[in-house]
Order: structure tokens, then sequence, then C-alpha cells
């Protein structure tokens, strides 16, 4: 029987195992050697039932590694049997024709693989070795019919090397890859000269909404990356069908939750302060744990009044509530502010042209000009600078009050 919940699963990711054969500089869990307390075969199977239960669309099986833990092809078929589409990321170290056509015996409708820059920053990152392997890998899954998918994690290493990278992906026709940030969690915390900068998110989503627009590879975009720019609406629009690309808040603890290896569940696997899990499946059922009263409530119960600094006054704020939760709490440790925000950073460059200005009568001309648009955050940064230049502008200051009127109109 399905459970009726007001917030409904959609999707989960299940580490299924921190056995790993890579020591990988960017991973975020910190996998090497399994958990002692990992799951048992029995334990994870009836998880498989719990989530069947619960109907999310999609489950993503994760690592360390995924498919180092032995009885993975189980629990991918358990899952497939309880009307779940499984998926998979992997390292590629160990895709070969036989567990390809295992995956595809157990119902896994893809695999994707973490690629990480061109091969020497690859391998530095990963295994010496591992680039041509996770290259044989994707081969063989597009030989074999099993769509292919590239995961890259975005860091000051690679950034530079994105496009010749998206040119040899083409050319290994491989179909859709996704990018995330690079930050200081797990190994990251410890090579903090690579991990993803403010100042890097609109070199990224430029770099993305160009590969879009020139086509060969699918385009997709984590929910670490945005918020509110016209290039990252119609990048979510073009790689999620129906659609319509804006951001409407992060989904954790509301449609989507984490699973560790040991069974302890989360609102999201980039969550990895332990302050945010909600309890153990060995001690309490995976619905309890989703429908209880006060599940998820640092999330559930987040509204604007609670957000801090810039997303407290942000006109997009009620609905964005400060964008991913994984990079609020590991940037800021907090649940209320992000500054690795597209929007945010657009208008910071609005603000310093704004403050090269001296002519209060363009200045509140284009005040107007957003007001009628609807972009009240870059109406306000002009009207602030009229009113530096003039404080007693009556024209300046009656638009101010419409402006806090209206700014939490979102487009």
């Amino acid at each position: 029987m399905k459970v009726q919940n007001k917030y409904q699963l959609k999707q989960a990711v299940w580490e299924v195992t921190y056995l790993c054969n890579m020591r990988c500089k960017h991973c975020g869990s910190g996998c090497g050697i399994p958990l002692e307390d990992e799951l048992t075969t029995e334990e994870a199977l009836k998880l498989c039932d719990e989530l069947g239960k619960l109907n999310p669309k999609l489950i993503t099986l994760s690592g360390g590694e995924p498919f180092l833990r032995r009885d993975w092809q189980l629990l991918a078929k358990r899952l497939t049997d309880n009307g779940i589409r499984v998926n998979c990321i992997s390292n590629g170290w160990y895709i070969n024709e036989r567990l390809i056509s295992a995956a595809k015996e157990s119902g896994i409708v893809n695999i994707g693989v973490s690629i990480d820059g061109l091969k020497e920053t690859h391998d530095f990152i990963r295994m010496k070795g591992s680039f041509e392997r996770s290259l044989a890998a994707l081969a063989l899954m597009t030989d074999s019919g099993m769509p292919t998918v590239v995961c890259t994690t975005v860091h000051k290493k690679n950034i530079k090397e994105l496009s010749l990278l998206k040119e040899f992906l083409i050319e290994k026709r491989v179909e859709r890859w996704q990018f995330q940030i690079g930050r200081p969690m797990g190994n990251l915390l410890y090579h903090p000269e690579l991990v993803f900068g403010v100042e890097d998110i609109e070199e990224l989503v430029n770099f993305c909404h160009y590969a879009m627009k020139e086509g060969g590879i699918i385009i997709d975009l984590a929910d670490c990356i945005g918020y509110y720019s016209l290039k990252d609406v119609e990048l979510r629009k073009q790689s999620h069908k129906g659609s319509d690309g804006v951001w409407h808040g992060c989904a954790a603890g509301k449609e989507v939750l984490g699973i560790r290896a040991n069974g302890d569940i989360s609102g999201c696997l980039s969550i990895r302060n332990d302050n945010y899990i909600e309890g153990n499946v060995r001690e309490r059922s995976l619905t309890d744990l989703w429908t209880r009263q006060s599940a998820f409530a640092w999330n559930r119960e987040l509204t604007k009044d609670k957000l801090i600094n810039f997303c407290a006054k942000c006109q997009y704020g009620s609905a964005c509530l400060g964008g991913c939760s994984g990079t609020k709490i590991t940037m800021h440790n907090c649940t209320t502010y992000n500054d690795h925000c597209l929007f945010k950073v657009t208008v910071d460059h609005v603000a310093k042209d704004a403050d090269k200005m001296s002519d209060v009568g363009e200045l509140v001309a284009l005040s107007r000009k957003f007001i009628s648009s609807k972009d009240y955050q870059f109406a306000d940064v002009f009207l602030k600078r009229a009113l530096e230049i003039q404080p007693s502008n009556m024209e300046s200051e009656e638009l101010y009050r419409q402006i806090k009127s209206k700014r939490e109109e979102v487009r």
C-alpha cells in the first residue's frame, strides 16, 4: 500500500557502501573503506520495500563505488520490482560488458560515470589510469545501448577545461552531462585550493548556456547551481522537459531524501552535518521518518522571514528560500543564507555600475524601467544610489516605497 502524505517523495540517493577503490580529492563523503555498520543484505532489501511504499519516481545508487557492494544487483532488482526507476553513479573502473548486462537485467535505466576534467586533471583528482577506464566504460555502455551520463564536479583545477572536455564527450557520443560544484566537505576540506568559489558561478553558467546553444549534448545543472537568471532558467527548461525552468526551492526533505550506507536518513547526501540526520531505518521505519509531524522541520518549516543577509531582502526569497541547502550548510553552517547565487552575483554587478553613476534623473529612469519589467531588485539598486546622491528626492522615495510592497513578486 502506497503511503499518502503532504510531502510526496520523488527521488532518493542511496550511498549503498562507503567502500571505494579510489580516494578522490573532492569526495564529499570521504569514502574509502566501508563503514563497520553498513546495512546487511536483509536490511537493505527491507529498505527497498519501504521505499516502494513511499513511491518515489527514481532512486540513485551511489557510494563509494556502488558496484563494489556485492549485492548491488539484488538491491536494484528489488527496487525495480517495487515500481521504482533505478540508476547508478559510478567511477567507471569496474564497468565491463558483464556488469552492463547485469545492470540491464536488474532494471537499471542508466549509469552516470564521473569525469572530472581532461586526462591529467581527472587522474590527479581520482587515480592514475582512471580517465582511460572511464572512457572505456562509456564506450561499452554506448555500444550496448545503455544510456550514458557524465557527472562532473567543477572546481578550480578543471573549470578552464570544460570547453575542451565538451568536445571530447560529444566525440565519445555521451548523451547527457551533469554539473555540480566542489564544496568544502569530505576530502575537499583538505584541498581548499580546489573549492569552487562565488567568483566562478557566472563563468560556469555562461559555459553551460553556451554548450546548450551549441548542442550535441544535454546539459544538466545540479540544484547547487543557479538561480533566477535567464540562462539557468533556459538550461533547466531544456534538460527537464515540461519544466518552467524556474527554481522553486530546495527539495531536501520535501521531495528528496538521502540514505547513508548505515541507514541514516537525511534530506540530502550533500548535507554531511550529522545534526541534520532524521534518524536511522534500524530504529524507525522509513515511512515514520518521512511522515512524522516534525520530520525535516529545518527545511519544511523554513520561511522567508527566517532568511538573513541578501536572501532576506531578495524578491525571490519566498520561493527560493536561499537556494541549495547543501551549499548553505556547507558554506555557512546555516539554512538561512547562500552567497553562491547567480542572481546575487548579477545584482552585485549592477550595484557596482550604479555606484559609478551620478545623474539622479538617469538613475530614477532606470529604476522605472526595471519596475515595469518586475525586476525590483535592480530597481532597488538604482533608487538607493539616487537617494545617496539626493536624499530628499521625493520621486525616488515614492518609487522606493512601491518597490518594498512589490519585492515579493516572482517572475
